[in-house]
């Protein structure tokens, strides 16, 4: 049985990668990511079921404890039970309700021209190139420029284009519109991480006096505090994730540890009428793929959109099924995440991995018989799955993904 549950960051966070840390060898530490990756996350989850069960961390790598506890989080350190996670998500939760926010998607940009400031779709064509549709803008071509900018090119018009580095407020009727591509743009959401560094000296370990050129500074990271929201509703930022397997084994409330340093959380079940952003949503796009999802030839065309950073060893390119082909993407700048290796005591190997809000425009190989099976058949393979290549990574989170329409069919 799934459910739901909400992290609360109890003072700052630190998400980075295992490279090590000293004034010697790097003078700035930064997070990775926003949320905490899900090496991170899916070992302090294990730690707090064995505390919760009050189980020895030398029993735990003998194997030696309760066998419903072994089969949600696993025989040893190296070998992972059934828990499976989906997330971590941003959140804000107010008196009126929970309210998620997830990454911005990389075919959503907002186009400059003048003053006027719209949003568009990308959308792939049959020269390698991308595209708007003409109910979101007069565009054609867009050429990539620098890091979040590009520029699309109609005749001899040259028209720029943001893309928003910030995730968007995932209400039911600004995700639908997304995915099935109306005019219901998603509004940023700006503020709800904030960096704060913190700069320190080393000291000498005998003199406990500064050491000369020996300055480092640590990004952290701080959620917004509690604060008035619409009619004196205080709203307060934290990490939300579902736990699909082995739920039932986790405390309602506990103090968990998680990131560098160790910082303190809140680990707390929500409320069972809480439910994610895409809980509403699977009927409408469902309907949208069936009216407008399949091209000339009667191939179904679709998104989908990453939710969560996910490693594949085609680099960029995911490994799809054999009936489904990759026709194009909109992928940002890889991230590096490693994590940390229980059994042999040292620091996992860092991997690349396609960012959280990367979206990729796949079809179906062949037209199928009937447009209402083929939309069903996608939509429970991929609402919400994973492209993850292994089970490994498929449990930890990583390449959770939402199905959408595309435009241009």
């Amino acid at each position: 049985m799934s459910a739901r549950f909400h992290l609360y960051p109890l003072d700052v966070c630190l998400f980075r990668d295992s490279r090590p840390f000293s004034p010697e060898e790097m003078q700035r530490a930064v997070s990775v990511s926003a949320t905490p990756p899900g090496t991170a996350l899916y070992g302090a989850l294990r730690d707090l079921l064995l505390s919760h069960h009050g189980i020895a961390y030398a029993d735990f790598h003998q194997g030696k404890f309760d066998e419903e506890v072994k089969e949600v989080v696993g025989e040893r350190p190296e070998k992972p039970g059934s828990l499976r996670i989906r997330g971590p998500f941003l959140s804000e939760t107010t008196d009126m309700g929970t309210t998620d926010y997830l990454p911005w998607p990389s075919d959503l940009l907002t186009v400059i021209r003048e003053s006027d400031r719209r949003t568009g779709y990308l959308s792939p064509t049959t020269s390698g190139c991308a595209n708007l549709p003409e109910e979101a803008a007069p565009l054609d071509v867009a050429v990539r420029l620098d890091e979040g900018k590009f520029r699309w090119c109609r005749e001899d018009e040259a028209i720029e284009a943001e893309q928003e580095d910030a995730p968007f407020e995932a209400t039911a009727e600004a995700l639908s519109g997304y995915l099935c591509l109306r005019e219901a743009w998603p509004q940023r959401a700006a503020g709800l991480v904030l960096s704060e560094p913190h700069t320190g000296i080393e000291r000498s370990a005998g003199t406990y006096t500064a050491r000369s050129g020996h300055l480092f500074t640590v990004e952290f990271l701080r959620l917004r505090g509690p604060a008035k929201r619409g009619f004196e509703c205080e709203a307060k930022a934290h990490y939300s994730i579902e736990i699909d397997k082995g739920a039932e084994q986790f405390p309602d409330k506990a103090m968990m540890a998680l990131g560098g340093e160790r910082r303190p959380f809140l680990f707390e079940r929500a409320p069972a009428n809480v439910e994610p952003a895409w809980a509403g949503a699977r009927k409408e796009v469902e309907l949208h793929l069936v009216r407008h999802g399949f091209d000339n030839q009667g191939r179904l065309c679709f998104r989908l959109y990453l939710l969560s950073p996910a490693p594949f060893a085609g680099g960029w390119k995911p490994a799809l099924p054999g009936e489904y082909e990759l026709i194009g993407g909109a992928v940002g700048k890889p991230i590096m995440i490693s994590g940390w290796d229980v059994k042999g005591k040292r620091p996992r190997t860092s991997r690349k991995y396609a960012p959280a809000g990367s979206v990729y425009f796949v079809r179906t190989k062949a037209s199928p018989q009937s447009r209402e099976e083929a939309v069903k058949q996608v939509l429970d393979r991929f609402w919400p799955g994973s492209l993850c290549e292994t089970e490994e990574d498929s449990k930890m989170g990583f390449g959770n993904v939402l199905i959408g329409g595309m435009a241009n069919v």
